[in-house]
């Protein structure tokens, strides 16, 4: 009688599909095989552990284990990789991308500084340069620095190291952007006079942002003209509310009642800040004037508050009715700026915003007004200033213009145009380059800066304040350089092929 043929546990059987879950060796008996889920040993041969695998009892053992699979995530996507991405394949990509695209030609900046929720002083800077790859003016976030300290040497200083880092040269900048703070604009130890220095210009543009130079301007005209009580009404309608869902479900069924069912929209909060608009805190209370006073009528005798007294008194005043009525349009108009109202008379309202804004306006008009020799009618008068006029207020050496430019201003006005209106078809393509070089690269306004800090605020939250700044830039520098590109996080894998 031959011997009979023991079988012996396979490894192979480990990495099968309908094994590889449960199937484990038994290290004492190699004929043996063992079910982790059932906790049991089984006959080590292919058919018995295919019986096993289709009993009930392993069904069963199965069932409440399904949910504690891994749902078919790879081994190496683990909780690194994301941050490893980022910093190493993508940030680098669209840094590099960034500053090729910028190479040896001039640019502006805009610079802002602020604190984030780690209390960590940052500089943010965008730059304002002609893509030659996009054809178009490009405005991007260009990094993040932190700061020592907030003085104007410790700005300039930082924004030294940033641009040394990226190997852009310093002297390249035509131009800034800052808020109107003093460390900015100073005119003896300011950031904009410390550049000047470094970079040789004495007619290095600084260009105050306009949004701030207007709310600073109707900031200070509600200051001066108009009475505290108005902001004091604005306010402590919003706190009412603010802590009391039954005062919020009360006023609500009040107004229903008034309103045919129709709800009110809340009351919006008054920031403490002055950059924060109070326009629709007053259009909406101004459309709910009649409701609210007599909430605080009602409220005043069953609450027995004084605050509800006080509000309904305000609210009784006509005088306190028009003065909403008054500033309701301003506020729209002027970027919906945040006031505080401390006097009585309203008639100086208008000039001491004029006056403000006066102040507030940039000192370098020469450069502005001789902008205006590019518009289109300037363009093509026949009697018109040479081109070198304004290359000057620009540090550009006369003798450094191409004379092909100086041809092409000269000789613009004897073409036949059929089209003015389009950029494309007007210039001539080396006349263009210069105008760009000196015109459109300006900044404007702070508000490209104001959304680098705004992201950095939605990227370093208080879970994730001990965020370090190098990961920080790599996510802005991933986040920015896909917005300029036109393109969206899925994409990221075509872009970085080559």
């Amino acid at each position: 009688m031959p011997p009979k043929y023991n079988q012996h546990f396979r490894a192979e059987w480990e990495s099968m599909t309908d094994f590889k879950e449960w199937l484990q060796p038994v290290e004492s008996d190699t004929t043996k095989a063992y079910c982790k889920y059932c906790k049991s040993q089984i006959v080590a041969k292919y058919y018995c552990l295919k019986q096993h695998a289709l009993s009930s009892k392993h069904l069963k053992s199965m069932e409440p284990l399904k949910g504690q699979k891994k749902n078919g995530i790879s081994k190496k996507n683990t909780i690194f990789q994301t941050p490893c991405i980022i910093k190493n394949i993508l940030a680098p990509h669209f840094y590099q991308e960034l500053v090729d695209d910028i190479g040896d030609q001039e640019y502006s900046i805009l610079i802002d500084e602020s604190t984030d929720v780690s209390v960590s002083k940052l500089l943010g800077v965008t730059v304002r340069y002609y893509s030659l790859s996009l054809k178009k003016i490009v405005s991007t976030f260009l990094g993040l620095v932190e700061l020592e300290d907030g003085t104007a040497n410790g700005i300039v200083n930082g924004l030294k190291l940033l641009l040394s880092g990226l190997n852009l040269n310093i002297k390249n900048i035509i131009g800034i952007g800052t808020d109107n703070a003093t460390v900015m604009t100073g005119t003896t130890n300011g950031v904009h006079q410390l550049l000047k220095t470094i970079t040789g210009k004495d007619n290095l543009v600084l260009v105050r942002c306009v949004c701030h130079s207007l709310q600073l301007a109707m900031s200070h005209a509600s200051d001066q003209t108009l009475p505290r009580n108005i902001d004091f009404l604005i306010r402590e309608t919003y706190n009412w509310f603010s802590h009391s869902s039954k005062r919020q479900l009360y006023y609500k069924e009040l107004y229903k009642t008034m309103n045919c069912g129709s709800e009110p929209l809340k009351i919006p909060r008054l920031c403490n800040t002055r950059w924060i608009s109070i326009e629709p805190a007053v259009v909406r209370i101004l459309d709910q004037w009649e409701e609210l006073k007599l909430l605080f009528q009602v409220a005043r005798s069953s609450e027995q508050c004084y605050m509800a007294e006080m509000l309904y008194n305000m609210y009784n005043d006509p005088v306190n009715h028009l003065y909403l009525i008054y500033i309701k349009p301003i506020v729209q108009e002027v970027q919906k700026v945040n006031k505080l109202f401390e006097s009585n008379d309203v008639h100086k309202f208008y000039p001491q915003t004029c006056n403000r804004i006066t102040i507030g306006l940039p000192t370098n008009f020469a450069v502005l007004r001789k902008m205006a020799m590019f518009s289109v009618q300037e363009t093509l008068k026949v009697v018109k200033p040479p081109i070198v006029e304004i290359a000057q207020e620009f540090n550009i050496d006369a003798t450094g213009i191409d004379k092909l430019i100086i041809t092409q201003w000269r000789n613009i006005v004897f073409i036949k145009w059929h089209c003015t209106s389009s950029t494309a078809k007007f210039w001539c393509e080396e006349l263009a380059t210069f105008a760009i070089t000196v015109l459109t690269l300006l900044p404007h306004s702070n508000a490209d800066i104001e959304r680098v800090f705004s992201q950095v605020n939605l990227v370093k939250t208080k879970l994730r304040n001990s965020l370090s700044i190098s990961t920080l830039n790599a996510i802005l520098y991933v986040r920015f350089g896909l917005k300029r590109v036109n393109k969206y996080c899925h994409s990221t894998r075509s872009l970085t092929k080559s």
